[in-house]
């Protein structure tokens, strides 16, 4: 395999999404953890998990195209606090992840630093707000096309 290696692309979002100073103070990691545990109120964590990918050869002579499907899971805890809207706080979450995969104005397209060809949000977000308890959950779908 020529480029990348998966984990070194896989390390590279999780940097790319929970920097230091980003609003995921609680367990952040690339192994999924015990929800209960892994949110405290004001405290949210995220797991990037890689289900499945994708590897579409068209012709032997040519490189493959090669898409590596993560989701990026969020915890929230608003605890019971009734003046906080769960849904608001999974909002903010979701833009902010969006906002760190925003394409470089320079190419149009997000490229961990030249590491992949395109990383983007792609499909269904998910999410349970947890209006009852104050404990959500949110599954964002991003695909990662390799070079």
């Amino acid at each position: 395999m020529s480029g990348p290696t998966r984990k070194a692309v896989a390390a590279a979002l999780l940097a790319q999404l929970a920097p230091t100073g980003s609003p995921f103070t609680g367990s952040v990691g690339r192994r999924l953890r015990d929800p209960e545990g892994s949110a405290q109120p004001g405290q949210p964590g995220l797991f990037l998990i890689k289900p499945h990918e994708r590897f579409d050869r068209s012709k032997s002579m040519l490189p493959p195209k090669r898409d590596l499907h993560f989701l990026a899971v969020i915890y929230t805890d608003v605890s019971n606090d009734q003046t906080l809207i769960p849904a608001d706080v999974i909002d903010d979450l979701i833009d902010y992840v969006e906002g760190q995969l925003a394409p470089d104005t320079a190419t149009g397209r997000q490229t961990l630093a030249g590491l992949v060809q395109s990383v983007l949000i792609d499909g269904d977000i998910n999410f349970a707000p947890g209006d009852d308890i104050g404990k959500g959950e949110t599954v964002i779908p991003i695909r990662v096309t390799l070079p």
